[in-house]
């Protein structure tokens, strides 16, 4: 419903199961937006207090407190910008997901994402995906082609490369322009984020691939079950950073 609010506003709220399809039981008319956040608000008050302690589930692939107070922060910081003044509320729950244990921002950033360090100290809610229990996720549809349809002028180190990335089924997610263009050289997190694929003499620009979310490769077949994730501590410190704005405190920390 958050997601829902943020595109369309008010959207037909529903919080009754439907075992049937009689229309006057599935037919609901549109609420307003002010009514589906106060029934957002309502869940978020009452789940973050069923959970016993801010102990993490495995992997932190499930919700737990922290992860609840996470998604409570990013709520109250959209309708404190749009139906009421919440960024103190907002603050207060980063507070409260702050009192988790073992969370820390990772000093290397591509460790963040890799299929070996799942569950990482930065992570507070992610998908879980693993080569046993699903097919490829949203990933393996985003694909470019293989490293042999490149031009003769691409190097081999970097068909090498690329053929790493490549690996069984044939492609890999792209970077756009627009997200490319974010990064300056000196950016830590560029190399982690995708890499370029440039012809002779590494002047022509020929295409990039992606480096986040690959997945795993087995039997040479690359699997795409990296865990999605929906917060991690980076996300709590910068809504923290910009509730504080909001309220005229200072952010520097």
């Amino acid at each position: 419903y958050f997601i829902m609010a943020r595109v369309w506003g008010g959207v037909p709220l529903r919080i009754e199961p439907t075992e049937g399809y009689d229309p006057m039981t599935i037919q609901l008319p549109r609420s307003t937006e002010a009514e589906i956040f106060a029934q957002i608000k309502s869940d978020l008050d009452q789940g973050t207090t069923l959970f016993p302690n801010y102990n993490w589930p495995t992997r932190r692939s499930k919700w737990s407190k922290a992860g609840a107070y996470a998604l409570k922060a990013e709520v109250y910081l959209w309708t404190a910008k749009r139906l009421a003044p919440d960024f103190t509320t907002a603050l207060a729950a980063v507070l409260e997901a702050e009192k988790a244990s073992n969370l820390s921002l990772l000093t290397n950033f591509a460790d963040i994402f890799k299929y070996t360090n799942k569950g990482n100290n930065e992570i507070m809610m992610a998908l879980h995906f693993d080569v046993s229990e699903t097919g490829n996720q949203v990933f393996t549809h985003n694909m470019y082609s293989t490293n042999s349809n490149f031009p003769a002028y691409v190097p081999q180190s970097q068909r090498d490369s690329v053929g790493v990335v490549l690996a069984g089924n044939g492609g890999v997610w792209r970077v756009t322009d627009l997200v490319r263009n974010q990064f300056t050289a000196d950016d830590r997190r560029k190399a982690a984020t995708y890499i370029d694929v440039r012809g002779a003499g590494a002047t022509e620009y020929y295409t990039n691939f992606g480096l986040k979310y690959n997945g795993t490769v087995e039997n040479g077949t690359r699997y795409f079950v990296s865990d999605i994730i929906l917060y991690r501590y980076a996300d709590l410190v910068l809504m923290k950073a910009e509730a504080k704005n909001a309220l005229g405190q200072d952010p520097a920390t």
